[in-house]
């Protein structure tokens, strides 16, 4: 990304990161969208669009992750206090969660492979 931002920064253009909305289904895919949001903020994002947003028109019980991907402070806070990195660690099966919306290891999405 620090590429892309030090070209937007250049010519006035704000750049954003994105999120694909994979990241709402639980906590082994939270986890690597808070490391990913993490790293987006890092490299100096204007801020971070969710992809797939219509994921979240209803309540859900994951939404109280939405704040920290937009706040450095408390997203460093939650990853270096919390036990959720702990319990959900990212692995070769998770890891693209929160890339896209069609980086996951779904059943249905036949395309790709199953570890």
């Amino acid at each position: 990304m620090q590429p892309y931002v030090a070209l937007g920064k250049k010519h006035g253009v704000k750049v954003f990161g994105g999120i694909g909305g994979s990241w709402i289904s639980g906590g082994k895919a939270q986890v690597p969208a808070l490391y990913r949001a993490r790293g987006l903020l890092a490299a100096g994002v204007d801020g971070i669009e969710i992809y797939e947003t219509n994921h979240l028109a209803r309540s859900m019980p994951y939404r109280w992750i939405v704040p920290l991907f937009g706040n450095p402070q408390r997203l460093e806070e939650f990853l270096e206090n919390s036990n959720f990195p702990a319990c959900f660690p990212v692995s070769a099966s998770n890891a693209a969660f929160g890339h896209d919306g069609h980086s996951d290891w779904h059943p249905e999405n036949r395309g790709l492979p199953k570890l």
